[in-house]
């Protein structure tokens, strides 16, 4: 996965190869296939001996690693021609499961009393063996015999080919062996071309096309041969070529190609189906894993001018790569495949960066065109492409491609952008940014670019680089108003960023936004959003004045409210009030006359002359009347312009409670609001807070202060008498 990704860093890498390298040493094949080809890919020094790394290899070999093959043939070439003469199987395509299968009926076939499937068996097994002296030895022997199959549908022909046997498939062609017969997969005997040696290859395509072979014959899904992570054949579904390129055999693809075989040529569904897999033709196989030297010998097919016409309308044609995507050779090879980087280090080390810019190149020469003219998805932009496959140099390329020509709109670099953060590609965003000013400006682009970033990611890296689309490194004034910007980096939670606006940018914190300041409208979303204790936190400690922040952060009936006001009564507006932001506001503001404001207002409106616990009583936030009458500091019996003390604002609302369960029963959530104001009126009696307007009506005792069940004893019975006041 770490090998997979596109932020290949140099502690990351250090650690996935040490990995891999443990991995080998507990005896994972794949990882002894591969550990000591990327420990050279990176030019890392390998911690395993070469002697215990070629035991490995030659074990993996024998499994059916071409990687391991491959490294073996490179590393000590006399031990693996001996490992291949004396497995007598050649090395070019070992399943197990396949042998298994076939080991099986041809066990069968000998133990057979019919001389018929005891010659069946004995052709097949030797074919696979390359034993021509023996086959030599078969005389009068029908020609039928020849073209039996296996239980996977495989003539003597096609094993002998599979197994990369050039003398004895040349045998079995002259007895008769038809090549045209396909397994049960639709594969033939020329879908292994590769499987010989590089000599043999030119004579055997001849002499497979001579008696019959169909160049361009498309196979289906073939994957008893593809057991192995790195198997070179069943790899996909279609031609002869295909095959060819995807063992990566350039010698079979230059031979197939100057046959005649056809490059775009794929396997495809019947129309209006969708079958998972992927259709692919040879030259697009070729720019997917960006093998160079293949696609060169594919495009050299076209000689005459007419030919080099269709091969570049070819090109430009959109073919199914998957069952719902349409894409182009071209932007096949932008993509750098990230799910097939691994595959791709294995092939071209870390030079793999350069070769997909010269497998660009070489479509482009070609005729290639980098935007079609019938597409209009943004997906298919090429700059859009080079962004999502991770790959700097790609995009670099591109970007510069013909003066500039390719470089996206505003609108479209921003869509690119935001892909980049959520795929965390960060040397493509770094270019991104760095070359915003390459293309028009357009600053409702640039800020919204900014609020996607602060809200998909926390890498402080991609956050704190998006601001240099509104101001350069070294400037220290951003020289515009980024309220709205400094207010949306405080709600996701980006307070680096957030200080760093408010430092350097014109920030008013009492600027208004829908009637309400910035620390207002943190206040109304403060129950709906995670840490806001954190972000008011902050806020508050912008500025040194209190006053700033605290009076008129928001409206109520057209009254200013104070930022106390607004937390209790926020309970109303939506949502729960936040306990740790109000802990917060009630620290920060902890003086007599914050906590005693009352609200500004005519005579005639409702809420003038409320305090903070006028407010919480009146919207039942017992939370907030608990945490205000703690405070020694706070005014219990304050009055309102109507002549409310907040105990009246209780007993106003039980005289309601008891109005309204006169005409219907109450609801549960209705008892439990009367209960709750119950609490409130007692916690309000216990700290000492008088009830002042209804005090002659209730007949309370003349006493300063009054005994809290009694008095709500009192409240209950006068208003289940019937008693009214107003």
């Amino acid at each position: 996965m770490v090998i997979n990704s596109a932020e290949l860093s140099a502690p990351r890498l250090d650690k996935a190869l040490q990995t891999l390298a443990r991995s080998a040493e507990m005896g994972h094949i794949e990882a002894r296939s591969t550990c000591g080809r990327l420990f050279e890919a990176f030019r890392y020094p390998s911690p395993i001996p070469r002697d215990v790394e070629i035991c490995w290899l030659l074990d993996a070999s024998k499994q059916g690693s071409s990687t391991a093959q491959e490294r073996l043939h490179a590393l000590d070439r006399k031990i693996f021609e001996h490992a291949i003469e004396e497995s007598q199987f050649g090395y070019r395509i070992v399943c197990p499961k396949l042998v298994e299968a076939l080991n099986k009926q041809s066990q069968s076939a000998m133990e057979s009393k019919n001389p018929f499937e005891v010659l069946f068996g004995r052709i097949h097994c030797f074919a696979s063996t390359g034993d021509t002296k023996y086959l030599l030895g078969l005389s009068n022997v029908p020609k039928s015999v020849y073209n039996l199959v296996n239980c996977l549908g495989e003539t003597p022909l096609l094993v002998a080919c599979r197994h990369g046997h050039a003398t004895t498939a040349a045998f079995f062609l002259e007895r008769g062996s038809d090549p045209r017969i396909l397994t049960n997969d639709g594969v033939s005997a020329l879908h292994f071309l590769s499987a010989f040696d590089d000599t043999h290859i030119p004579k055997l395509a001849t002499l497979l096309l001579a008696h019959g072979a169909e160049l361009d014959r498309v196979s289906g899904s073939a994957l008893i041969y593809k057991e192995m992570f790195d198997s070179l054949f069943g790899v996909v579904e279609g031609t002869p070529l295909l095959w060819a390129v995807a063992a990566r055999n350039a010698c079979a693809t230059k031979v197939l190609v100057d046959k005649g075989a056809n490059p775009f040529k794929r396997k495809q569904n019947p129309s209006g189906t969708h079958v998972p897999g992927l259709e692919i033709s040879p030259i697009g196989w070729g720019a997917m894993f960006h093998q160079h030297q293949l696609l060169e010998i594919l495009l050299s097919s076209a000689k005459t001018h007419t030919q080099h016409l269709n091969l570049q309308k070819l090109l430009n044609s959109s073919f199914t790569r998957s069952h719902n995507s349409l894409t182009t050779t071209l932007n096949i090879a932008i993509d750098s495949n990230p799910g097939l980087r691994f595959r791709e280090y294995l092939i071209h080390g870390k030079d793999i960066a350069q070769i997909t810019v010269k497998c660009i190149q070489l479509l482009l020469k070609h005729g290639a065109t980098p935007i079609s003219r019938d597409s209009q998805r943004r997906d298919d932009h090429p700059i859009m492409i080079a962004c999502l496959s991770g790959n700097v140099a790609t995009l670099e390329y591109l970007w510069s491609y013909k003066n500039g020509s390719l470089r996206p709109t505003p609108k479209l670099w921003s869509i690119a952008f935001q892909h980049v953060i959520f795929h965390r590609h960060r040397p493509i965003f770094d270019f991104l940014i760095e070359h915003r000013g390459d293309i028009a400006s357009d600053r409702a682009i640039d800020e919204e670019a900014i609020r996607n970033c602060f809200a998909v990611t926390n890498d402080q890296h991609f956050v704190m680089m998006s601001l240099k689309l509104i101001a350069k490194p070294t400037s220290k004034d951003l020289s515009s108003d980024y309220a709205d910007l400094f207010e949306f980096a405080i709600t996701t939670g980006q307070l680096e960023a957030a200080e760093l606006l408010f430092q350097n940018g014109s920030i008013h914190l009492t600027r208004r936004f829908s009637n309400s300041t910035i620390i207002g409208n943190i206040i109304l979303v403060s129950s709906k959003f995670p840490n806001m204790e954190q972000k008011v936190a902050f806020v508050l400690s912008l500025i040194r004045d209190k006053n700033e922040l605290f009076w008129n952060v928001s409206y109520l009936d057209e009254c200013g409210l104070t930022a106390l006001q607004a937390i209790v009564f926020s309970s109303t507006n939506g949502g729960r009030m936040n306990g740790g932001v109000f802990s917060i506001i009630l620290q920060h503001f902890n003086d007599p006359q914050y906590l005693n404001s009352q609200m500004k207002g005519a005579t005639h409106q409702r809420y003038t002359g409320f305090t903070a616990l006028h407010l919480a009583v009146e919207c039942g936030n017992a939370n907030a009347v608990t945490m205000l009458l703690h405070n020694a500091a706070v005014n219990t019996n304050l009055l309102t312009s109507h002549g409310l003390s907040p105990a009246d604002i209780c007993v106003a609302h039980e005289r309601e409670y008891t109005r309204r369960a006169k005409f219907r029963q109450h609801s549960s959530a209705a008892n439990h609001e009367r209960q709750n104001n119950l609490e409130i009126l007692r916690d309000l009696i216990s700290h000492r807070g008088r009830i002042s307007k209804f005090f002659d009506i209730l007949q309370l005792p003349k006493q300063e202060y009054h005994e809290v069940e009694n008095t709500v004893t009192r409240i209950q019975d006068v208003f289940s008498a019937g008693m009214v006041f107003h």
